[in-house]
Order: C-alpha cells, then sequence, then structure tokens
C-alpha cells in the first residue's frame, strides 16, 4: 500500500470522525433543548400556587368580612359535597383557604369597608386534583359564601297580649308589666333581624309605606310611654286592694334576683368553656364577643352563649334596678289613688294596648310583603375563577 492510499484513508477517517462529531453535537444540543422545554413546562406548571376569585357586594358592614372568615369549615364541607368529594378532605382545604380584601379605588372614596374580596385555594398536591377539580372546588365555594348572605326569611316572635281583659282582674301595674314586656319582646326581635341583615332596612311596604325603622320607633316610644305610666302607678299607690301593689314588686324583685344568679353561673360556665379552646377574641362597645381567628362551629357556638346571656343578665340588672326603685318610691309616697286617677290609668292601658294591637298588625303585614318580595334574592356577585 502506498503513502498515496495512506493520506487517503486517514482524510476519510477524520471527515467521517468530523461528521460524527457534528451530530453529537447537534443531538446533544437537542437533546438539551429539549429537557430545557420540558424542565420550564414542568416549572410553569408546579409554580401555580393557587386558585382564587372573587366575590363582591353592594351593602356591606362590619358582619361581613366575619361571616367570610369565620364560616370557612361550613362553606367548605358544603361545597365538597356539592362537587362530590370526601368530606375528609375539609380539614386540608380550610387550612389552605383564605379569604382577602381587595381594596379598590371607590372603597377609599365611598365606603369605609371594601366591598370586594378574593377567595383563595393554595394549591396542595396531596389532594391530587387537576386544575379543573380546582377551579369546580373554588366556585362550589363561592357559591356557598353568597348563600350566607341571601336574604333571610323574617321569622317575627310577637308576643301579642290584649290589656284592656286584665283591667281590675290583676293589678294595675302587673297589667302594665305585661303589657311593656310583650311589647319589649317584639322590638328586641325586630331589631336583632335588623342588625343580622341590614339590608332590610332599606325596604318599605308599598302599602302603609313604612320601614322597620318606623316600626322600632313606635315600639321604643310605646314602651317608654308604658314605663311612664308604671312610674305614675307607684308614685300615687294606685292598687286594687291594699298591699298588693308592694307585694307583686317584691315578688318581681325576688324572680329577677333569681334570673341574674342563673344567667350569671351560665356566663360564668360558658367563659370558663372558651379557655379551653384559646381563641383570639375581642369585646365589641357593647361587650359581646367577637371571635378573631376561631374556625370552629363549637367556639362559635360557646360564644353565642356567652353573648345571648351577656345581654339577658343586662337586661335583667336593668330590670331589678328599676324595680328597687319602685319599692323605694311605693314607701316613701303618702298619696292615695282617687277614682279620676284610676280612670285615666285605665284609659292609658287601653290606649297603649289598642296601639301595640295596631302596630302588630302592620308588622305583620309588612312581614308578609318582605318574605314574598324579591328584595334582595342576593347581593353579592361572583367572578369567574
Amino acid at each position: 500500500m502506498s503513502n498515496h492510499d495512506n493520506e487517503i484513508t486517514f482524510t476519510q477517517v477524520f471527515a467521517a470522525f468530523k461528521k460524527c462529531f457534528v451530530k453529537i453535537i447537534v443531538f446533544t444540543l437537542i437533546a438539551i433543548f429539549i429537557s430545557t422545554a420540558i424542565f420550564a413546562i414542568i416549572k410553569s406548571f408546579t409554580d401555580v400556587k393557587g386558585f382564587s376569585t372573587e366575590i363582591s357586594f353592594s351593602s356591606v358592614d362590619s358582619s361581613t368580612q366575619q361571616t367570610l372568615k369565620f364560616n370557612k369549615a361550613n362553606v367548605v364541607n358544603a361545597a365538597l359535597i356539592d362537587c362530590n368529594k370526601d368530606i375528609e378532605l375539609s380539614k386540608k382545604i380550610v387550612k389552605n383557604l383564605s379569604v382577602g380584601e381587595i381594596m379598590l379605588n371607590s372603597d377609599k372614596v365611598e365606603h369605609t369597608l371594601p366591598t370586594t374580596y378574593e377567595i383563595f385555594i393554595k394549591k396542595d398536591n396531596s389532594l391530587g386534583f387537576s386544575t379543573n377539580e380546582y377551579k369546580e372546588l373554588l366556585t362550589a365555594i363561592a357559591n356557598q359564601y353568597t348563600r350566607l348572605f341571601e336574604m333571610k326569611e323574617l321569622v317575627p316572635q310577637m308576643q301579642g297580649y290584649n290589656a284592656t281583659s286584665d283591667i281590675k282582674k290583676i293589678e294595675y301595674f302587673e297589667v302594665a308589666n305585661k303589657l311593656s314586656d310583650a311589647v319589649s319582646a317584639t322590638n328586641s326581635s325586630l331589631a336583632s333581624y335588623i342588625s343580622d341583615y341590614n339590608y332590610s332596612l332599606e325596604f318599605r311596604s308599598s302599602t302603609s309605606n313604612k320601614t322597620f325603622t318606623d316600626l322600632l320607633s313606635t315600639f321604643n316610644l310605646l314602651v317608654k310611654d308604658i314605663e311612664a305610666l308604671k312610674y305614675y302607678i307607684v308614685k300615687n299607690n294606685a292598687e286594687l286592694a291594699t298591699g298588693n301593689l308592694k307585694e307583686y314588686l317584691l315578688f318581681s324583685l325576688s324572680l329577677i334576683e333569681s334570673k341574674i344568679a342563673n344567667y350569671q353561673s351560665v356566663l360564668d360556665v360558658t367563659t370558663e368553656q372558651l379557655k379551653i379552646y384559646k381563641p383570639d377574641f375581642s369585646y365589641d362597645s357593647e361587650g359581646n364577643v367577637i371571635v378573631s381567628t376561631s374556625d370552629s362551629d363549637i367556639v362559635k357556638g360557646i360564644i353565642s352563649n356567652i353573648n345571648q346571656n351577656a345581654n339577658l343578665l343586662a337586661t335583667a340588672k336593668e330590670n331589678k334596678s328599676n324595680i328597687s326603685t319602685y319599692i323605694s318610691i311605693l314607701d316613701n309616697t303618702t298619696t292615695t289613688a282617687t277614682q279620676s286617677m284610676f280612670t285615666y290609668i285605665e284609659e292609658k292601658i287601653t290606649e297603649y294596648s289598642n296601639l301595640y294591637a295596631k302596630t302588630l298588625n302592620e308588622y305583620q303585614a309588612m312581614v308578609v310583603e318582605y318574605n314574598n318580595s324579591s328584595f334582595p334574592a342576593s347581593f353579592a356577585k361572583i367572578s369567574s375563577p
């Protein structure tokens, strides 16, 4: 073999090696690009931290924020059922669910409270949910939240009492006291509903042209008028039989003291129960307990009992103070009621009893109209997730 032949052979080998080397480089670059692309796709998916939607309100108050933040467990449980998911997943989802305020420019100018909130679910790989499943769950959660703000039917507690039928059958003070209790109970029931569902303040009857606030004003004035009449009865010692008024007042005082002891006992027990769960809570201006962070239904139930008994205790203490004042006035009066005083008292009891009956009829008619109206089906709107 000649040197020329050897030279051609090496040239061919080098060319072949060069060609293979270029292919290796190309394939390596392609492999690197593909792996980089796959990594980028995976990274872009795993970078999705969660899913969110927004819920907006046409009307808000301080209870709106609390309702959104402290009903997560109930809302998630209901949403899981709607999505045919295992309710055992609730704890994980609640842990990853947050509700945050979104401050818009209009909120800063027109509202003291935000009207738009973001509902956010943090992604949890252990749940094994797909993107569509997360979105379906988020929509169900948002729907459940709006149901919390749908109009609640007004079911009034009306303690009708025909006081005129008891005139001269029982002591005047007792008649007036029973009428006052009936009016106060109706007033408290309506005031409580309005406090919980403030959109009811916008309702006005198409027949009477009255609002629920108008009724509250009537009930409040009526209670004040009856209290003034009770003072008049005691001041003038107006009783059907000698000693009956004092006996009734002492009995009432004893009954109220028993109620105070009972309310205080329940309040002490429930307060101790609350300490077991150690939630973060504070008190509002009226002494009611407000939960700051806890989502526990048990805690909310305990707090509801605390607030209820605290209100009952405050009312009972006020009543005790009033009865004690009446006893003191009666002990120091030297007046003996005349027939004209009896007539005046009976006329006033009749007047107030009739006014209460008339207002109750208006109230009942307004309730029917209010509950049958489409006002408002819901004042919450959801943005698509």
